[in-house]
């Protein structure tokens, strides 16, 4: 409790201690151009690479009008699309090879590694789109990279909160 009463009190200190002349400014945000205009709403998450390559993890069901899926699509560093994963062909299968991707990272090699939350898997695409390999995992909700061979995964379903597993190429 006296912590507590202590903190507010630094607060309304600090609310005090601005001189009586301090505007505050409110303002909207205006964006004057889209960055990706093909990808439209459904945008999850929005990552770079080191050769400046934007990855765009989106709902297609939301992008496209289609059956409800996910990909990442890729861009140059200029905004133009070189392609996206999984491959298209691959995308219109009956099984879709991604369901509903909510976070994803890229390595150095250029795989991507996709949460697949209503798949219940970690799905990992080759830099050409094709899927290298499928690790069970209950509701994965976000990803990271840790190394080359090591990849980390949270969950509220799983018994850990994070889980790290290794990764292709591992020793």
């Amino acid at each position: 409790m006296l912590r507590t009463n202590w903190l507010w009190g630094v607060l309304a200190g600090l609310a005090l201690a601005a001189p009586a002349s301090a505007q505050f400014y409110q303002s909207d945000l205006v964006a004057r151009a889209r960055v990706f205009p093909e990808v439209g709403p459904g945008v999850r998450a929005v990552k770079r690479d080191a050769q400046g390559r934007a990855y765009v993890l989106v709902s297609l069901a939301a992008a496209r009008g289609g059956a409800a899926s996910s990909a990442v699509l890729l861009y140059d560093a200029s905004g133009k699309q070189l392609g996206q994963i999984p491959a298209p062909a691959t995308q219109n299968s009956k099984t879709p090879p991604l369901v509903y991707g909510v976070d994803f990272a890229v390595d150095s090699a250029g795989r991507v590694y996709i949460a697949d939350r209503r798949g219940d898997a970690v799905k990992v695409f080759n830099p050409d789109g094709s899927l290298a390999l499928s690790i069970p995992f209950a509701a994965p909700t976000s990803i990271v990279v840790l190394t080359d061979h090591e990849l980390a995964v949270a969950s509220t379903k799983s018994d850990r909160l994070v889980t790290v597993f290794l990764g292709p190429g591992a020793p």
